[in-house]
């Protein structure tokens, strides 16, 4: 029995349609009953599970969970009833956005505090070679190093070279030649 008997009136063809399925309103054939779902989409499970894992591991597992969501939603739109699982699809975009969004927001102040560690460590560096020089040298060093006439030749950072464990570097330059000379550039 592949349509509805319409015109036969038959007790037991009414009994098949409402037992075995429904009738389709655009060609009126049986469709079988689907009262539950055939299964659950693993793609909105898994965005579910990501998405959660988003919100625990501040947004790392973010951009997966709202993608595997969009899929989900999609395959089970698709399966006309076949398949459940929207809620955990949302739950998945909603967690993984919310995820992504607090990473995307808390990202640049960690590096903002990073490279502020960082310049910190360099200033506490360049004020002991500062020192380093005065207990050796009995002076600051100057802001430059000049030749004879007064002409400055180096900055003051190469004074501090080997106070920062640049020794190496520092002997590379000569001294009584500026900068942009043959041997210092």
């Amino acid at each position: 029995m592949n349509s509805y008997p319409s015109d036969s009136g038959n007790a037991r063809d009414a009994a098949d349609v409402l037992r075995h399925g429904t009738i389709c309103p655009h060609c009126g054939q049986i469709r079988p009953h689907r009262p539950d779902p055939l299964g659950v989409s693993r793609l909105a499970g898994w965005s579910a599970v990501l998405g959660l894992l988003a919100l625990l591991l501040g947004g790392l597992t973010g951009l997966p969970a709202v993608v595997l969501g969009v899929l989900g939603l999609r395959e089970i739109r698709r399966s006309e009833g076949g398949l459940a699982g929207s809620g955990r699809a949302v739950f998945g975009l909603f967690a993984g956005g919310v995820g992504l969004a607090a990473a995307i927001g808390i990202a640049p102040f960690l590096f903002l505090h990073y490279n502020e560690k960082r310049s910190e460590e360099n200033l506490k560096q360049l004020a002991l070679a500062f020192h380093a020089h005065n207990d050796s040298t009995g002076a600051f060093p100057s802001a430059a190093i000049c030749d004879d006439d007064g002409k400055p030749l180096l900055s003051w950072r190469v004074a501090v070279l080997p106070y920062i464990g640049e020794k190496t570097l520092y002997q590379k330059f000569k001294l009584d030649e500026p900068w942009n000379g043959p041997t210092n550039i």
